[in-house]
């Protein structure tokens, strides 16, 4: 067995597959730049977390159940929420960003009643 297929069955065996997917990267990496076994190591270490990051981020979108696709643009401004329908176009234009204010979105969940806030940040 060859030993980039030996590497590889081992990260499956220990599932760390961000250092599988990142080693022939890595070994041209160092090749080319003749960095020592730390440097080599590091870098594997670095595309492991990120594969585990990135794996996570993916994990909880999932667990969230979000909708795929929910914006300004799909509210119900008829809803008895206080926000009404110029408040929405005021928040679409997107000038509390502009002028350093966070914007909280409230209410309980899975009602659809929303209370906003527009706080501004203080650095």
């Amino acid at each position: 067995m060859e030993k980039k297929e030996q590497i590889n069955a081992f990260c499956r065996q220990f599932k760390i597959t961000g250092m599988a997917a990142g080693l022939p990267e890595v070994v041209a990496s160092s090749e080319k730049q003749s960095s020592g076994f730390m440097d080599f190591f590091l870098d594997l270490l670095r595309h492991e977390a990120a594969q585990r990051s990135k794996n996570e981020v993916i994990r909880r979108r999932k667990a969230a159940n979000l909708p795929l696709k929910n914006d300004l643009g799909t509210y119900d401004a008829g809803a008895e929420n206080g926000l009404n329908l110029t408040r929405i176009n005021q928040l679409r234009e997107m000038n509390w960003l502009d002028q350093g204010f966070n914007l909280m979105l409230m209410g309980p969940s899975g009602t659809g009643n929303v209370n906003y806030m527009i706080m501004q940040t203080f650095l």
